[in-house]
């Protein structure tokens, strides 16, 4: 009776001064922007960047809301007003091959779970860009090899405390080089177990990814249009909803010199999965050279 007693006086305490009873080694950052991508934000299309070619991809990004978790007795604002900055970059060393990366930076956070830091780099990401077939009014099919350095300040929640490896499958389909649909599946798997701070505890060790795109570039040349949905499932093959974060971004893109342009969107969480905001806002910058 008397342990019991004590376990309860210290969940209180817990509560109260807001540290997790569960671990918070977690990159709630979804944001992940596909670098080197002309007609989309977060997802790929097959077509690569030319021989010779790369793009500069600056985004950032506002989120109020980015991540509730179960701190032990109740669910907790683990990282609200969350603004993340993005870094890409892409290269062509064929006209099929093509390397890039993205370095996620937070720039501020608040918190209500005691220990978690306000700012910090999070896990650099490395790619591979193999484009298989596809062109104007033509179906199209890619596959990106990545890896997820475990650089991330892991109590800032940029960081899964471990290295991912994995591949995405692309499929797409172009009308006339102004209207693009794609479709991404893959998994990435990571060297060391996570477990997720829900009521029940979730151990990952790896996920599955997710993303539909649909872009639609005017007459002018100039404006470009975008809806795009993103997910990524933790536990199962999308089977379980606080563990499965599914958001829908919409954007516009404004094309300001031949090889740059800006884009201005929003976007929100469709479910309750970890890390998939109320709201979010962006805005970024795509510069070729």
């Amino acid at each position: 009776m008397r342990t019991m007693s004590r376990m309860c006086a210290y969940a209180l305490v817990a509560l109260v001064a807001g540290f997790p009873l569960v671990g918070s080694a977690l990159d709630v950052n979804h944001f992940d922007i596909a670098p080197g991508e002309k007609h989309f934000v977060l997802v790929y299309g097959s077509d690569n960047l030319g021989r010779g070619t790369g793009q500069v991809d600056l985004f950032l990004s506002y989120a109020p809301t980015a991540y509730e978790g179960f701190s032990g007795l109740a669910w907790t604002d683990f990282s609200k007003n969350q603004f993340v900055l993005s870094l890409g970059a892409a290269y062509g060393l064929t006209d099929r091959i093509q390397i890039g990366a993205v370095v996620p930076y937070l720039l501020s956070q608040d918190s209500d779970v005691a220990g978690v830091s306000s700012s910090g780099l999070g896990d650099i990401h490395l790619e591979g860009k193999f484009h298989f077939f596809g062109g104007k009014d033509d179906w199209g099919s890619a596959l990106v090899a990545f890896a997820n350095l475990d650089t991330g300040e892991e109590d800032a929640l940029m960081s899964d405390d471990a290295n991912g490896f994995g591949a995405l499958f692309i499929v797409d389909r172009n009308w006339c080089n102004h209207t693009y649909l794609a479709f991404n599946l893959g998994y990435v798997f990571e060297d060391d177990d996570q477990n997720l701070p829900l009521p029940n505890p979730v151990n990952i060790q790896g996920s599955w990814l997710a993303g539909i795109g649909y872009s639609y570039g005017f007459a002018s040349g100039r404006t470009r249009l975008g809806v795009e949905v993103k997910a990524r499932s933790s536990n199962g093959f999308f089977n379980h909803e606080r563990t499965t974060p599914v958001e829908l971004i919409g954007w516009a893109g404004l094309k300001v010199s031949e090889q740059t342009s800006v884009t201005f969107g929003a976007g929100a969480g469709l479910n309750e999965g970890y890390g998939a905001p109320d709201f979010r806002l962006f805005a970024g910058l795509k510069a070729g050279f």
